[in-house]
């Protein structure tokens, strides 16, 4: 079932199923809190709960039908991003009332998003793809060089220097300076 939403309120002890509303493949979740959070997935699926995961709610984006977002990351209730496929990043200032779509410039499929605040963040994807925004999502630079040609799956930051990325075959990147080397 690709569609479905499993929990824990136990610390991972014990999982549970809970119904997502939608048949859609899900590929990323991400909670702001134990009751604000959202799904992403094929179809140009972006669900929404307020109360755990108990009840979803299906969110209307302009993407088109058959579009695919791979990730999902909120800062706080208002500000989120989703990447997705040919380097698409939507982003919402209202809590997901609407999204906005910004561009790239990269046609690869970005399959992870991380922001330190409202303004600084990272994706990555396909090709070795890293990007960096410092106003909020609007615009996106690549970070050059390019170290890998690999699938790069997740980012991860600890403060406006030091971060991670992983990818396939092993790739670990770890970067002092946010991503400048």
């Amino acid at each position: 079932r690709y569609s479905q939403i499993i929990h824990t309120t136990n610390g991972g002890v014990i999982w549970s199923s809970q119904v997502s509303g939608t048949p859609n493949w899900l590929y990323g979740v991400y909670f702001i809190d134990a009751n604000n959070g959202w799904a992403v997935g094929s179809d140009s699926t972006i669900i929404h709960t307020t109360n755990g995961g108990t009840n979803w709610t299906r969110v209307i984006t302009n993407a088109s039908n058959g579009f695919r977002f791979t990730d999902v990351y909120f800062t706080d209730e208002m500000h989120g991003w989703v990447t997705g496929i040919y380097g698409s990043i939507f982003l919402t200032t209202n809590g997901g009332i609407s999204w906005q779509e910004v561009e790239s410039n990269h046609y690869p499929l970005l399959n992870s998003v991380y922001f330190l605040d409202n303004n600084n963040g990272w994706v990555v994807g396909d090709q070795g793809t890293i990007l960096r925004s410092t106003d909020g999502g609007i615009t996106w630079i690549p970070q050059l060089p390019r170290v890998t040609g690999n699938f790069l799956y997740s980012v991860f930051f600890t403060d406006y220097d030091k971060g991670w990325i992983i990818g396939e075959g092993g790739t670990i990147l770890h970067t002092f300076n946010g991503g400048s080397s």
